[in-house]
């Protein structure tokens, strides 16, 4: 039996956003099968600059209006847990929540990473902006953004529009570049492979360089791209030999590295890929790199985003 472990589940209280709710409630029943059986709970963030409004206008109707009552904190926040409750009796999941939570914040994505960094052993599922196969000039989102550069934990970001039925049954795919930013990725992705009773596939993608020197070029190409592969492939088996990191499938690719983890995660059937994150220092982290913002923005599946400093307690 693996460890648990325990999800905040953002919840998004409009219309076409109940993917972290369909991908956390799988999530609890798979890893169930297995005796572990990960804890979800469900928190919506009421933002400053809603309160302010509602309660500005009802400064502005007056103690005698009609509706005056309905927007006092106290009834604010008491519609908020009534919305979150429907929503879940809505989507057939309420069973699976051990508690529903309202906060008041500055933003949603302060309230969250408070909470997630207030757990230890926790982590976030959230959802982004941008619909399954839609390509929006805003595709995470600013919630979802802000949260994977802070990234207090494991945050798993789905698309808002994901059923349950979309939800693959194949092995869970993590990519890894051989850095030490994929060693927590990896170990993230073998634990949660095991709770899940499911195989784990690693894929690592050799990016296609955009310069070619002269003397590669006069090479017949696919020489190249074969060496590259060949390489490539030479440089991820002692990596993982180094780090102690078991897969059950091993895929080197060459070429554009979200496309290729995309593809092999269509085609894998995965119900979520895995990838790492960088960081510049203990309390400032660099924009989550460009596969991990990437994939998290245009995936078909869930992706899980795994901070480095989380490799410690991976095991």
């Amino acid at each position: 039996m693996y460890p648990s472990m325990f999800w905040t589940v953002g919840l998004d209280l409009r219309a076409g956003c109940d993917g972290p709710i369909h991908f956390a409630a799988w999530l609890t029943k798979a890893t169930a099968k297995s005796g572990t059986g990960d804890r979800i709970a469900g928190v919506h963030v009421i933002e400053e600059t809603s309160w302010d409004y509602i309660l500005r206008s009802r400064d502005l109707w007056g103690a005698d209006h009609q509706w005056s009552d309905l927007v006092e904190p106290a009834a604010l926040l008491a519609a908020s847990r009534e919305a979150m409750a429907t929503q879940l009796d809505r989507t057939g999941t309420r069973e699976h929540f051990s508690r529903l939570h309202v906060l008041h914040d500055t933003t949603a994505e302060t309230g969250l990473c408070k909470l997630a960094s207030e757990t230890p052993g926790s982590g976030l599922v959230i959802g982004r902006r941008a619909p399954t196969g839609k390509d929006r000039f805003i595709r995470l989102g600013r919630a979802a953004r802000r949260i994977l550069r802070r990234l207090p934990s494991p945050v798993i970001v789905t698309p808002p529009d994901l059923q349950a039925e979309d939800i693959g049954n194949g092995p869970i795919v993590v990519a890894a570049d051989c850095s030490d930013d994929s060693i927590a990725a990896c170990k993230f992705g073998q634990q949660l492979a095991r709770r899940l009773g499911t195989k784990l596939c690693l894929i690592h993608v050799v990016p296609m360089p955009r310069v070619w020197v002269q003397d590669v070029m006069l090479q017949p190409f696919a020489g190249v791209h074969e060496q590259m592969r060949s390489d490539g492939a030479t440089r991820i088996d002692e990596w993982l030999k180094q780090h102690q990191i078991e897969v059950d499938e091993r895929v080197v690719e060459v070429g554009d590295v979200t496309a290729c983890v995309e593809h092999l995660a269509h085609g894998r059937k995965t119900p979520l890929i895995v990838c790492g994150s960088r960081q510049s220092g203990p309390l400032t982290r660099v924009f989550v790199g460009s596969v991990a913002s990437e994939l998290a923005a245009s995936a078909r599946c869930s992706v899980a985003v795994v901070p480095p400093d989380v490799a410690e307690t991976a095991d």
